[in-house]
């Protein structure tokens, strides 16, 4: 009997999984039942999208970079950030909340018709096409992935973004992944053609995906705002004032708030140091790869720092919770620092080539899940009013001043080691700002939770009898 109830033990017993499969579990485990299906299709949406993105940057760059040369891309830059801006105001300023969804929505559909006009025109391009394609996968993403955010921050609380932003941040990894995957695959059968027309169905995808995303949403935890109570629909009412506030409004709100200013600086700092990395990257490749096989090139190495990236999102990210947000906005420069000291003393290719794999493999994983929990703590008015201005004005602005900085070094015909001086200058400016957050995070959630309009769900979930002991210990303690 003894031996019998053994080996039911034994035959019961749970196979082993592997430690990434543990992980895995342990992240799909934070989401509640409610949230599954939000979360899946965000997740999904996201992954869409930075797979026809992925694809588009495979092209874009090796057909530029094929068809005119390096020194043109500090103007391409400038351009892409000028548009960027003027482009992301014209859209926050034409929305309102009752319009967010059929904003992103439409944003999806925009990218995916843009990118197929490329498709048709590519193969009779002339020189200044690939210049305007270049511009236009930056352009596209950006507005794309600003509206996704700033509606998963509309319509999370505090606490489910903690718990899901690092899940739905695997979004944009694995698609970025997947994009390069297929493009170091196929890239060279596809050609720049393939690439984009891929890229243009794969960002119809995306749009259909977010039209069940808002059903999901609105029959999910989140419900519709008709349905909260008075205190919240209150505070709904005062998003959509938010969302009819101009870009002036945004911008005095960046100068007067002491937090909103550093998390500003923040982003411009990171995107300075990414767009100085991405210059010398490229530059270094032209000169040690051969232009047939620059496709391939880019495909690969941008496979190999997404790889790294989902090794982030596994094993890194989950622990932002602990280490806190300053110190996981400061890993990234840390290690550009680093690489830049390499190349000073060493010289040669790889240290640039490490210097580009930091930022693929931080951005979409540890960089951007601790930038968009910078947004938390802000009221629901102070959130939409800042988050698309102070998004584009810190990547794309950071982008311009880079872009001016190359373009003084190339004109002043300055040694290269000056770019790279100029990458660690930004790069100790992000970690100070960076480090200067955690007091006025504190200070505005406090000023947010006293609002009146604080944007809070009043609705409490049915709690299982393990969550409510936690809960009841929790209360009582002491601490």
């Amino acid at each position: 009997m003894a031996a019998e109830r053994g080996g039911e033990a034994v035959a019961a017993a749970p196979k082993p999984f592997s430690a990434a499969s543990r992980r895995s579990a342990r992240l799909w485990a934070v989401v509640r039942p409610p949230e599954r299906l939000p979360t899946a299709l965000a997740t999904l949406s996201l992954t869409l999208v930075m797979t026809g993105h992925a694809c588009i940057e495979t092209a874009r760059d090796a057909l530029f970079l094929t068809h005119a040369p390096v020194t043109n891309l500090p103007w391409v830059y400038l351009v892409l950030a000028v548009l960027a801006i003027l482009v992301s105001h014209l859209v926050e300023n034409r929305s309102g909340r009752e319009t967010v969804w059929r904003g992103l929505v439409a944003t999806q559909l925009f990218a995916a018709f843009g990118t197929l006009a490329f498709v048709m025109r590519v193969p009779i391009g002339t020189y200044w096409t690939f210049h305007a394609l270049y511009v236009w996968g930056g352009l596209a993403s950006t507005v794309v992935l600003v509206r996704f955010w700033m509606l998963l921050s509309e319509r999370m609380t505090a606490s489910q973004a903690k718990r899901l932003f690092p899940l739905i941040a695997a979004g944009p990894v694995a698609g970025t992944l997947i994009g390069f995957g297929i493009a170091s695959v196929a890239g060279r059968e596809l050609g720049g053609h393939g690439l984009l027309l891929l890229s243009s169905c794969l960002l119809f995808a995306s749009a259909a995906v977010g039209l069940l995303l808002r059903d999901a949403f609105c029959n999910g935890e989140a419900a519709a705002p008709a349905a909260l109570p008075g205190r919240v629909a209150a505070s709904h009412r005062a998003l959509e004032q938010a969302h009819k506030i101009r870009g002036t409004s945004g911008f005095r709100l960046i100068l007067k708030n002491r937090y909103v200013r550093r998390m500003t600086l923040v982003m411009l700092a990171a995107s300075i140091c990414a767009t100085l990395g991405d210059f010398l990257f490229k530059m270094t490749a032209t000169r040690h790869v051969d232009v047939d096989d620059l496709s391939s090139f880019f495909a690969i190495s941008y496979f190999v720092f997404n790889l790294l990236s989902v090794l982030v999102v596994l094993v890194v990210t989950p622990f932002i919770r602990w280490i806190g947000v300053p110190s996981a906005l400061a890993v990234e420069p840390a290690l550009l620092i680093l690489g830049v000291v390499t190349w000073a003393l060493f010289g040669g290719y790889l240290p640039l080539l490490y210097l580009r794999g930091v930022d693929g493999a931080l951005r979409w994983s540890l960089q951007k899940t601790a930038t968009e929990l910078l947004y938390v703590p802000m009221s629901a008015r102070l959130r939409t009013t800042v988050k698309a201005l102070s998004d584009v004005l810190g990547h794309r602005g950071g982008q311009a001043l880079a872009s001016i900085v190359i373009l003084a070094v190339l004109a002043s015909r300055a040694p290269e080691w000056a770019l790279g001086l100029a990458l660690v200058i930004a790069a100790v400016v992000w970690i100070r700002a960076a480090a200067s957050l955690r007091g006025p995070y504190l200070e505005l959630f406090r000023n947010t939770l006293r609002s009146e309009f604080a944007a809070t769900r009043l609705d409490f979930p049915d709690l299982d009898l393990e969550s409510l002991e936690a809960l009841i210990a929790a209360l009582n303690s002491g601490d």
